[in-house]
């Protein structure tokens, strides 16, 4: 009985020193440790009259402090259609899958849009743009995403919602008002990210804001790995039950 007892409480540290391991979602970045980046992602010119320039991206240079180095050979963009010269057809309801695919070395980025779209346009749009992602420290565990609606004019009626990570509905993600929100995504094991995913979500946009909106306004995927600083407690919980548990071990043997 008293080695049943034991091994339950034993076991029960364990499960509190490793119940850190699981997805979690916060707001704003995580900064106490250190990112290594994979890819970043973006939809951006949220805006009609920009359309020469693109729409979407993905980058995969980066300086010493993790930011994207946006130039022309870093990247690969997608265009959405335009409904005139350089004015773009965004559409009223608009779906994104972000796949990472380590077998083949891949990260892609599709954006299908439906529903009323600006100019009259008709038939709305489905693009997928891919790139080899830069190396990272492994796992890959962690993605970073950023809402970027500025005023005076907001453009996203709804906020960005993520209904799918790996099977995984995360919710939707607002701003209370015009300006930029963050929020966390870590997997600390990378048992979710580190094999692969594929991010599902949606957004929607007021096509009445598009004309007059800001050309900085943009959504960010960034994914990598994020190495954070231990916490003592965490430590000293999880050796409390590894230290329970030897003395069994070693007796069965």
């Amino acid at each position: 009985m008293k080695k049943l007892i034991v091994v339950m409480a034993a076991l029960a540290l364990l499960v509190l020193g490793c119940a850190a391991m699981a997805l979690q979602v916060s707001n704003g970045p995580l900064t106490d440790g250190t990112y290594d980046p994979l890819a970043d992602l973006r939809f951006r010119n949220f805006q009609t009259a920009v359309s020469g320039d693109y729409e979407m991206m993905i980058c995969n240079v980066f300086d010493a402090s993790g930011n994207a180095v946006i130039t022309s050979s870093n990247i690969t963009i997608g265009q959405l259609p335009n409904f005139a010269y350089n004015q773009a057809a965004w559409a009223t309801n608009n779906e994104f899958w972000i796949t990472y695919d380590p077998g083949t070395s891949l990260i892609s980025l599709r954006l299908k849009g439906s529903g009323e779209q600006a100019g009259g346009a008709t038939g709305g749009y489905d693009i997928t743009i891919s790139r080899a992602p830069d190396a990272c420290v492994s796992p890959v565990n962690y993605i970073l995403f950023e809402l970027w609606d500025r005023a005076p004019y907001p453009t996203f009626t709804n906020g960005l919602s993520i209904t799918s990570l790996d099977g995984t509905p995360l919710g939707t993600f607002t701003i209370p008002s015009a300006g930029i929100g963050s929020w966390s995504i870590f997997d600390p094991s990378g048992s979710v990210l580190n094999d692969g995913f594929v991010l599902y979500g949606n957004f929607d946009l007021d096509l009445n804001m598009l004309t007059n909106g800001k050309e900085g306004d943009k959504i960010i995927f960034k994914v990598g790995n994020f190495t954070p600083v231990p916490e003592p407690s965490s430590i000293i919980t999880l050796a409390g039950g590894l230290v329970c548990l030897f003395p069994m071990i070693r007796r069965r043997r």
